[in-house]
């Protein structure tokens, strides 16, 4: 559905691309609809023909959603762009997020709490839904998690530098990440010590699970340090790391049975 403006102050953007997909099951009277909020990776997109290049194995993934019962939706990056590195779980792409929950909500027969899922570095727009609208969120299962911005930043492109730059509103002229405007956006950050020099995420969380592939290298660290601190924390995380599992792997549960532990863990809330 192509949601139009609304009269909110939240909304900048003209214009929200989503696509929401249904189970066989939906009804638009009766019980309402569970509905799971789909981030997608960096190189994910949406148009008027394709949901993340139509790739079998992540519409294998959504089909294993729609047919336990669930609707789910999801929203295209900064000003429709194909180039997802021009949007990482900021502003624009969260207002997008809001802006077609809130259509959905209104149109369609589905529950107020929503589920979340991402892979890569949607987990960024994944966590900063968890943190700033917590009480909207029942769970949230986290695959091949990117935490850090800064460290994805450090190893693409120079256009896609430039593209995380511009998105977040840094100052030209200055070279290397921008540390004091990601506060509040890149997530590792989050990260303080305590009076004992022991790590932790001071937020607030929904039972969150992490699932990552040992053979899945890039920003491994980060993961690691980040959802041990958020634990420390008090919050529920389940962390599970699979054998030999790739970042491709695991970004759309191609392998074994977890698509099948995936329904399993929304069906607990």
């Amino acid at each position: 559905d192509n949601t139009s403006s609304s009269d909110s102050d939240t909304y900048t953007e003209s214009e929200c691309l989503c696509i929401l997909a249904l189970p066989s099951t939906y009804s638009q009277t009766g019980t309402k609809t569970k509905l799971i909020m789909y981030c997608h990776g960096g190189t994910g997109y949406i148009s008027d023909t394709t949901w993340i290049n139509n790739n079998r194995n992540f519409l294998a993934m959504i089909s294993a959603c729609t047919d336990a019962g669930y609707a789910v939706f999801d929203v295209n990056n900064t000003a429709n762009d194909p180039e997802g590195y021009a949007d990482e779980g900021g502003l624009v792409l969260m207002e997008q997020y809001l802006k077609a929950w809130d259509y959905i909500k209104t149109n369609y027969n589905v529950e107020d709490m929503l589920y979340v899922l991402s892979c890569s570095m949607g987990t960024t727009a994944a966590l900063n839904m968890l943190k700033w609208h917590s009480d909207c969120v029942k769970t949230a299962l986290l695959t091949a998690p990117r935490v850090s911005i800064e460290e994805v930043y450090n190893r693409v492109t120079s256009t896609q530098q430039e593209q995380i730059a511009t998105a977040f509103g840094w100052d030209s002229g200055v070279t290397g990440y921008q540390t004091t405007k990601m506060y509040g956006w890149d997530n590792y950050l989050d990260i303080v010590e305590d009076s004992n020099n022991v790590k932790k995420v001071n937020r607030e969380f929904p039972p969150i699970k992490v699932m990552v592939g040992q053979s899945d290298t890039n920003g491994y660290n980060e993961v690691v340090e980040y959802f041990a601190a958020l634990k420390r924390s008090g919050n529920v995380v389940f962390y599970r790391e699979i054998r030999s599992a790739t970042h491709s792997q695991m970004t759309h549960l191609s392998i074994g049975t977890l698509l099948n532990e995936m329904i399993v863990w929304f069906n607990r809330f």
